[in-house]
C-alpha cells in the first residue's frame, strides 16, 4: 500500500492470506528443529536436516492442506507440541530451542502426549513427521507423540473446551485490555507461544 498497490489490482486478498500462513507456519517452533543439533550450520532459509527432506513454511503449507486455516492450527499445534508446563525462565516456546533450555527440552519433550480434537489430521502427521525427522528427539522418543481422539472419549480433551469456551467469553465481554482480563483468571497465558 505504501508502494501504491492496489488491492484486488496488484495483490489479491488469497495471496496476503497466503503469505500470513507461511509466516505463521515459519514462525512456529517445529521450524526450529535444526538449532536443536549444536553442531550444525544451516541456512535458515533451507530448514534442512542432512539426509533428510527440507522442511520449508512451503513445503508444510503444501502438505497440510494450503489454506488459511490449516496454517493457524498447525502453528498453534506446533506451539502447544513444544510447550513444557514450567517454562522457567524461557519467554517463549521458541526460545526453549536455545540454550541453555535446548537440553531441557529434549530430556522432557517426549514425557508427555499430546492430544488433540478430531479435526486437523494432517497437521497432527507433519508434526510426527517433522519431529521424528530430527534425530536428537527420535533416539529418545522414536514412536508418533502427537495424536488427535474425540473429546467426549477424554476428559483432558473437554477441560480444555471449557477453557477455550470460558477463554473466549472473557475476551468477548473485555473492555479494555483482553490480555489483562486473561490473566486474571488463569495461572499462564501463552499467546503465539509467547508466555504472558
Amino acid at each position: 500500500m505504501q508502494d501504491g498497490a492496489d488491492l484486488g489490482h496488484d495483490v489479491t486478498f488469497a495471496a496476503i492470506l497466503r503469505e500470513a500462513a507461511l509466516c505463521m507456519i515459519d514462525h512456529a517452533p517445529i521450524m526450529r528443529i535444526p538449532d536443536l543439533i549444536p553442531d550444525l550450520i544451516f541456512a535458515p532459509i533451507l530448514r534442512r536436516i542432512p539426509d533428510q527432506p527440507a522442511y520449508t513454511p512451503e513445503i508444510v503449507y503444501g502438505k497440510i492442506g494450503e489454506k488459511f486455516n490449516d496454517a493457524t492450527v498447525f502453528a498453534a499445534r506446533a506451539h502447544v507440541a513444544f510447550d513444557i508446563d514450567d517454562l522457567g525462565r524461557a519467554a517463549s516456546t521458541n526460545e526453549l530451542f536455545l540454550s541453555p533450555h535446548r537440553r531441557r527440552l529434549v530430556s522432557e519433550f517426549g514425557k508427555i502426549e499430546r492430544v488433540f480434537d478430531n479435526e486437523h489430521p494432517k497437521s497432527a502427521a507433519m508434526l510426527n513427521e517433522m519431529i521424528l525427522s530430527c534425530d536428537v528427539l527420535a533416539r529418545n522418543f522414536p514412536t508418533p507423540r502427537i495424536s488427535e481422539s474425540t473429546s467426549d472419549s477424554n476428559d483432558s480433551l473437554q477441560a480444555a473446551d471449557f477453557c477455550a469456551g470460558f477463554a473466549s467469553e472473557i475476551l468477548m465481554n473485555a473492555s479494555d485490555d483482553r490480555e489483562r482480563e486473561l490473566r486474571r483468571h488463569f495461572r499462564k497465558v501463552i499467546f503465539n507461544g509467547a508466555t504472558r
